[in-house]
């Protein structure tokens, strides 16, 4: 649980209108995250929670056709 200082203006589905000078206490560290910084509306008031550590991408090898390729088809039908 988190509890931040609003720095702008966010409409919320769940808290409303925030306006300069608002507080929300024990909100969800993922909510928090995202007010600070996704929307940049607001500032943490207790430690931050730590980032969770982010992961390398890791390229995803090229999909295989479905079909055989040109050169297979025409080494199968010189096979006579």
């Amino acid at each position: 649980m988190a509890t931040v200082k609003i720095t702008g203006t966010a409409i919320t589905a769940t808290h409303g209108t925030l306006t300069t000078g608002d507080i929300l206490r024990g909100i969800s560290d993922e909510f928090a995250a995202h007010l600070v910084n996704d929307c940049r509306v607001a500032d943490y008031l207790d430690a931050a929670p730590a980032a969770a550590p982010v992961a390398d991408p890791v390229a995803k090898p090229p999909k295989k056709s479905a079909k055989p390729a040109a050169v297979e088809v025409a080494e199968v039908l010189n096979d006579d």
